[in-house]
Parts: structure tokens; C-alpha cells; sequence
């Protein structure tokens, strides 16, 4: 099974004892067969990140966002790296001067936008940690920006107070980030700068090892809020890799016309309309539509690569369906709720570029799980463990679930180096989910097809 072939038992597993249920083995990535991926010494915050981006790369186009005038769409306009520094720097230096210090909060209420990153940016250039805010639970209500509160504003934010940056480190808070609430009362997610670091390394390091990781020719698609941890974890990373980030403007019909990204929400919008175009075309294109996907498809089952199971046909066919997301996407990362198997067998096989499932949580920063690139027999799964984290099942014997059983099921525990540090001003609710070292999700999973399916 891929899953045997990718994962390595590190610790046996456990019987019952007392009120403690029984536990299956640990399980590593064999991409950290040696240890869990470590962070580098000498970096201590995600600015550093920023600024040594803003260094290698200070042209490079960093934010941008298509202008829409008339209600008409037009092309995106960029801010360089250099731009969005010295923006950054301005803010940051106003956040001081206004009485926030180091190791103070300031929150980032709003829809994805590059005004958003740049107060991200703004607050880790001082330490101050950021508490993102969903803008759709409506719990912050602004009025109309009066002339004067501009001016006040445009006041502050041109001071040159506070310009020299104070030193920060690797285990000082970066970010609050709140759950969605979806199971539960939102709670506020203690991330540090330690933590955020590793899981934009860990990003690059699953990229680089199953794929090609991100370079500054590459383009990310910024669709999911940013108050999400996952959209956070990813920009991050472009932005540690001096890649370009687009921000989408609040509705599917603008984003025809083409924009290069790498995150499956963009690509979900234009399944059905794909799919509605085959089914529209002549009784020869459908034949060789079908006959090009199933040649593909059968080459993918047989192990070969993305690129290499059909060069002819992706050419011919499958390069009209890659055109309409853009022309130039390689990657699409799917989590959240598991994509149905004939929308995940369709993307693999049309779309010209990698394909990958995965899991995570807040309290993991993100992705802890997540399919290898090219293994087609992950598909319906959400993978293996990433490099920072390693994973066992629990038995939950009230729901009848055994992680010692011949098809092992029990809830899915997390322990590594990518895990948070406790919830915000709720001690309690850290007691209730961590045990002995192990974070327990509240997910059960099982084994399948490789890798872990929910």
C-alpha cells in the first residue's frame, strides 16, 4: 500500500490501560524517517521571511488585484516587494505611535485584499501579535470614514515615530487565530512565531520533495479569508519564496479572462461550466474528449506522473480545459470537506497539474496531512502525516471504534513541531484536548487506499 510506502512506524502501539483507551502506532513521514523537520537556527520571526524576499526581490510584484471600472473587469495591478516594505514600515511605525508595543494585539477585521497582508506585515515588523477576524460574523460594525478621521489617519501614518524595528523571537506569540466556529464557539489559537515559521519550511520542504516548490515565477491565487489559517500558511510561503499573490474580487464572473493560481477554490468554479461545454460539443469532440480520458486516466492508475501520462492528449484536449483556469496553474490543494471522487478523478486528469487532498486544523497550523504529488492511488484520501508532524488513532470505545483492530479506526491524535500553544484565556479547553503530549482532534479517521481517509 502507498501508505506503507510513505509512512514509517516509529512507536508500537499501545494497549488499554486504566481509563486510558488503547492507541495504534505512531507514524512518521519517510520524508522525516530521521526526525521531524527542524528549524533552521538564526531566523526568529516570519518577517525575516518578508524582508529577505524584499532584498533578493524588491521589483518583483508581491500584491495585486484586478481594477474594475464601469463594472468592467480589468487586468491586475501589481505592488512591488520594495512597495508593500515600505508600506509596512509607514503602518508599523504609526501601530507604535499610536500605544500598541511589542507583544500587544491588534486585530485585521476584513475581506482578502493587499491591505490586509500589509498590516500582517506591519505588526510582525514590531512584534505585535495579529488576531485576523472573520468579516463574516459581523461582530465589527464601522460607519462612514469621515474627511477629517482620513486626514487624522493620513497623520499618523506618515510619522516617523517608532521606525527602529525591535528585536523579536522565535517563541514570542505571532498570531490569535480564531476557529471558523463550525463545531463549536470560535477559540482563539495561540501560534507562534516558531510555529508559523515551521509550517511555511514545511510547505516548501513537501513541495520540493513530491513536486516543485514555489519560486517567485510562480502566482497564488488568494480566495479562501485570510482569518483562515490554511490562506495564511500559504501566503506565508509565497511570500518566503518572493512568489506573486492575486487577490479575488468577491464574485465567480470575475474571474473570467485568466488568472494563474494555486488553490482548488478557484478551479471548483469552473468545473461545471467545463464540463457543461463538453457535454454541449459535437458527438466527434465528445468521442475524442472520452478517449483522450480514459488513455490518460489509465496511465495515471498505472503510476505514471502528470506530465508524463499523456503529453499528446494535454496538448491536443485537456490544454483548452487548462486555458480556462488561466493557462498556467501546475498545483491545486483541496481541504476542508473531501472533494467527491469523480470532481478529484476529473481535476487530476484535465487539468494539467498536480492534484492534492489534504487535512488540517487550526491547531495545527494548517495542513498536517497531505497526498503525495503523482501518487494516484492517494486519491479519496487525505494523505500522510507532513514533516513536521507524526500521528496515531486512539480508540473511542464508546463509538465502537478500535485503532488496534484489523481495519483500525479511532480518533486521529497529533503531537510535532507545527502544533499551537494553547487557546487564548481558555486553559480549560487545552486540558480537555491535550493528553500525555497528543492533541486530540475530535476527527476519526481510518486507513485507505494509502493514505488516511476520513
Amino acid at each position: 500500500m502507498a501508505l506503507m510506502k510513505y509512512t514509517v512506524e516509529v512507536e508500537e502501539s499501545k494497549p488499554a490501560v486504566g481509563d486510558r483507551p488503547s492507541a495504534g502506532p505512531v507514524y512518521r513521514s519517510i520524508f522525516a524517517k530521521d526526525g521531524l523537520l527542524e528549524l533552521p537556527a538564526g531566523i526568529e520571526s516570519p518577517w525575516e521571511f518578508f524582508s529577505k524576499s524584499v532584498e533578493k526581490n524588491p521589483k518583483n510584484p508581491m500584491l495585486g488585484r484586478r481594477e474594475i471600472v464601469d463594472g468592467q473587469v480589468g487586468p491586475y495591478v501589481w505592488t512591488t516587494y520594495q512597495q508593500v516594505y515600505d508600506e509596512a514600515i509607514e503602518i508599523g511605525s504609526a501601530i507604535r505611535h499610536s500605544g500598541v508595543n511589542p507583544g500587544d494585539r491588534c486585530g485585521i477585521y476584513g475581506s482578502n485584499c493587499p491591505e490586509w497582508i500589509i498590516a500582517m506585515e506591519a505588526c510582525n515588523s514590531h512584534g505585535v501579535q495579529y488576531v485576523p477576524l472573520y468579516d463574516t460574523l459581523a461582530i465589527v460594525s464601522f460607519g462612514k470614514v469621515t474627511d477629517e478621521q482620513k486626514k487624522e489617519a493620513e497623520q499618523v501614518g506618515g510619522s516617523q515615530h517608532c521606525k527602529e524595528l525591535p528585536p523579536r523571537n522565535k517563541s514570542d506569540i505571532c498570531t490569535i487565530m480564531y476557529t471558523s466556529g463550525t463545531t463549536g464557539d470560535p477559540k482563539g489559537v495561540v501560534l507562534t512565531n516558531e510555529v508559523i515559521m515551521a509550517a511555511v519550511l514545511v510547505t516548501d520542504h513537501m513541495l520540493f520533495v513530491t513536486d516543485k516548490a514555489v519560486s517567485e515565477e510562480d502566482s497564488y491565487f488568494s480566495f479562501l479569508p485570510l482569518a483562515h489559517v490554511f490562506d495564511q500558511i500559504m501566503e506565508n510561503y509565497c511570500i518566503y519564496k518572493g512568489a506573486s499573490i492575486g487577490f479575488w474580487r468577491g464574485g465567480c464572473e470575475v474571474l473570467d479572462g485568466g488568472h494563474s493560481g494555486t488553490e482548488a477554490n478557484y478551479i471548483m468554479w469552473s468545473t461545471s461550466s467545463t464540463l457543461d461545454k463538453i457535454s454541449s460539443g459535437g458527438a466527434l469532440q465528445k468521442r475524442l474528449f472520452q478517449f483522450a480520458y480514459n488513455y490518460k486516466l489509465k496511465n495515471l492508475e498505472k503510476g505514471l506522473k502528470q506530465d508524463q501520462a499523456s503529453p499528446f492528449f494535454d496538448k491536443l484536449v485537456f490544454s483548452k480545459i487548462k486555458q480556462v483556469l488561466g493557462g498556467r496553474v501546475r498545483c491545486l490543494i483541496s481541504g476542508a470537506a473531501p472533494l467527491r471522487r469523480p470532481v478529484e478523478e476529473f481535476l487530476r486528469v484535465t487539468c494539467c497539474g498536480i492534484v492534492s487532498q489534504g487535512y488540517g486544523l487550526t491547531e495545527s497550523s494548517g495542513g498536517c496531512m497531505s497526498c503525495v504529488a503523482n501518487v494516484f492511488s492517494m486519491m479519496g484520501t487525505v494523505g500522510i502525516p507532513i514533516s513536521t508532524i507524526e500521528v496515531r488513532l486512539e480508540s473511542v470505545p464508546e463509538m465502537g471504534y478500535d485503532a488496534l483492530s484489523a481495519v483500525p479506526r479511532g480518533e486521529i491524535c497529533l503531537r510535532g513541531k507545527t502544533m499551537f500553544s494553547g487557546y487564548h484565556k481558555r486553559q480549560d479547553l487545552v486540558e480537555d484536548v491535550l493528553v500525555d503530549g497528543w492533541f486530540h482532534t475530535g476527527n476519526d479517521f481510518g486507513p485507505y487506499m494509502g493514505g488516511y481517509s476520513r
